[in-house]
């Protein structure tokens, strides 16, 4: 059946054949295959050649697309929740009228639940702003707010307000949240001090400073002395546009008084709380309004908190014997 010359390989118990035919078939199908990789070369390259050069064009309309998708997404964004365009001044100011954060006011609605708006007003004259309150009162929310109005506005969006004038902001510096960093070997405080040096030897008068709880990374007592040399050089150094919270509220006012600073351009605001009683337990409870008003919080209500996070009730006894401690004084026996 098959010639002499169609055994390709002999084997001990068998012979391989392959019938001549059989291999210029196979040397046609690789000549093929090779010409069409050629030719899917000379296609490619000559697509390559064209696209380059339209390259000035492609990347023209790439930007147009760009423009539009940026642009489009703005405006379905303002017309779905509510956004006003911001006007610009050239005196350093940041008035906001029902400021409100676009992010945490999404996941609000989502649960059938209203974001309370603020108002913000910090011009050349009075552009220190002093945030106590409890935790959970909206200190953060607030502070975040206000940069992402500040971004939104400079970078062409309309924001989430009922109005907004504002001074061009040349940096904005953020000093929020407590964390370390283990790779670098920095503790929490030293990267709060990081973060804060930072601020007080950039920030310039066009600045927008985002300050969060300075010094509770370390002691009472000298995180106190910190947060008080860090408002007082923003004051009188930097004199940025500053959002300042803080639970050492009412002692900061006291160093201010004690040092006889001139307080004209610093605001005092806290969160406000509504205070009530259990009706069964008579227990204190709280509630947060989130609505800023003026004064300083003299209290963080951090049992209330505590015990809204499910603290246990004997910790608690704990706590208000270390606190009546605290507040008289310790007596040795």
């Amino acid at each position: 059946m098959f010639a002499e010359h169609d055994v390709r390989e002999k084997r001990k118990a068998s012979l391989l054949y392959k019938p001549q035919s059989w291999a210029n078939l196979q040397d046609k199908r690789s000549s093929c295959l090779h010409d069409i990789e050629n030719l899917e070369k000379e296609i490619i390259n000559g697509l390559r050649s064209k696209v380059l050069e339209q390259t000035s064009l492609i990347r023209h309309t790439s930007r147009c697309a760009d423009f539009l998708d940026v642009t489009s997404s703005f405006a379905v964004l303002a017309e779905e929740n509510d956004f006003v365009a911001p006007s610009f001044v050239k005196s350093p100011n940041l008035n906001i009228v029902a400021g409100r954060h676009a992010v945490v006011e999404a996941g609000l609605r989502e649960n059938g639940q209203m974001f309370h708006p603020n108002d913000t007003r910090l011009n050349s004259r009075e552009n220190v702003w002093v945030i106590s309150g409890p935790n959970m009162g909206g200190k953060s929310t607030f502070l975040r707010q206000n940069a992402i109005i500040a971004i939104l506005a400079q970078i062409g969006s309309f924001v989430p307000a009922s109005k907004v004038s504002m001074g061009i902001v040349d940096r904005i510096f953020t000093r929020v949240g407590a964390a370390d960093d283990l790779y670098s070997d920095l503790s929490t405080f030293m990267v709060e001090m990081i973060e804060t040096s930072n601020i007080l030897k950039n920030a310039t008068p066009r600045s927008l400073a985002i300050v969060d709880e300075i010094g509770r990374g370390t002691s009472g007592k000298e995180g106190l002395a910190i947060a008080y040399a860090t408002l007082m050089s923003l004051v009188k150094k930097n004199k940025c546009r500053t959002l300042f919270a803080t639970h050492f509220g009412r002692e900061i006012k006291d160093l201010l008084e004690a040092d006889k600073v001139d307080q004209s351009s610093i605001r005092f605001r806290k969160t406000k709380i509504v205070e009530q009683k259990d009706q069964e337990t008579s227990v204190p409870t709280i509630s947060f309004d989130y609505a800023l008003e003026d004064g300083i919080s003299d209290r963080s209500y951090a049992f209330e908190v505590a015990r809204l996070a499910g603290f246990p009730s004997y910790a608690l006894e704990y706590a208000n014997r270390a606190l009546i401690h605290l507040d008289n004084g310790f007596t040795k026996r």
